[in-house]
């Protein structure tokens, strides 16, 4: 007989070719390097129940599938997924234009049905539920409410107010009004490009893209090297972190305690790099005086000071100490120049 683990992998697989496995459990598996199998066989799933979804509209005029559908139990989870899937804007443009020319409801209310919820096009329902969405940013700060945040309908109508702005159904002028407040209309992009400046923000103060998995943005950087794995990860989100010297292609994710094997750059590598960027200043300046408090690089202005530490407390190699008098470093800060001239 097949062991527990054996049997609870198969279900996983069938699951995820039906269309049945929830979303946070796919990619929970998938970042383990998970096999779900032959991806020809989710076409044809995928296929199968887009058929039954729209024999079902035809025969009842709308896509909200009860959760308990006896003819197909299955079709239910299926939708659920694919509002997901668009939710997260991984369903592709093929899949959506199909979905969408049957009128597939993308955002599912309470109970499974949308048959009785609002769609927010009335003009003085919108105006309303606006209002509400103002005193929620007075409120909370922002305009972007959690999808579990049921009070005055400010969920369904912001997730309304997304799909309409990408089908095109949303006036210029609740566009407007809506940014203005501070409203985005691409949650997920935005959070991939914070993090993005928060790892722009790191290379530069560290001289490198690795961080540890253990913080945050370190888990974050994981996620993009498994998109990337998986194919799903955007040639213009892999430019831009190539751009920065996150080289993608050749990450490894090292999934033992020991991180150190992550690091793409030596430490001779960053001392060159902090080099090559003290001749720079020195070409803009004429001197090797860079300020103990440097807005344009913090990073920098802190591996000059510790090489003049390192040098006076004699644990500067010889081979840098060569190289930096080669270039007429001083060795005593612009700060302490000032104040020996100040004692005269």
């Amino acid at each position: 007989a097949d062991s527990p683990l054996r049997v609870w992998l198969n279900r996983q697989k069938e699951d995820y070719a039906s269309q049945r496995l929830h979303f946070d459990r796919e990619e929970k598996l998938k970042e383990l390097g998970f096999d779900f199998g032959n991806p020809p066989v989710q076409e044809t799933v995928w296929d199968d129940q887009f058929e039954e979804l729209r024999i079902f509209r035809q025969e009842f005029g709308h896509t909200a599938v009860p959760r308990k559908f006896k003819p197909n139990p299955q079709l239910y989870h299926w939708c659920v997924n694919q509002r997901l899937l668009f939710k997260r804007g991984t369903l592709s443009s093929t899949r959506e234009k199909l979905l969408s020319d049957i009128e597939f409801d993308f955002i599912e209310g309470p109970g499974g049905s949308s048959s009785t919820r609002k769609s927010f096009l009335n003009e003085e329902e919108w105006e309303a539920v606006f209002q509400k969405l103002l005193e929620y940013k007075i409120l909370h700060g922002d305009a972007n409410v959690p999808q579990k945040y049921d009070k005055d309908g400010l969920s369904s109508f912001t997730q309304y107010m997304r799909f309409y702005y990408k089908v095109g159904k949303l006036s210029s002028d609740r566009i407007e009004r809506l940014k203005i407040i501070g409203f985005s209309f691409n949650p997920n992009e935005d959070r991939w490009n914070c993090k993005f400046e928060e790892l722009k923000r790191h290379k530069e103060m560290n001289g490198t893209c690795y961080v540890s998995k253990h913080e945050e943005l370190g888990k974050w950087t994981r996620m993009q090297i498994t998109a990337f794995r998986k194919g799903s990860l955007t040639e213009e989100r892999k430019k831009r972190l190539d751009e920065i010297g996150f080289d993608i292609a050749h990450r490894k994710i090292n999934k033992s305690n020991d991180d150190d094997s992550n690091k793409k750059v030596s430490p001779t590598e960053v001392w060159d790099a902090m080099f090559n960027k003290l001749l720079q200043f020195k070409k803009e300046h004429g001197n090797t005086l860079v300020p103990e408090f440097y807005p344009d690089d913090p990073a920098f202005a802190l591996w000059i000071g510790s090489q003049r530490v390192k040098y006076h407390n004699g644990s500067l190699s010889r081979e840098y100490a060569d190289r930096l008098n080669d270039v007429g470093f001083d060795w005593k800060s612009a700060e302490m120049i000032d104040q020996e001239f100040l004692n005269l």
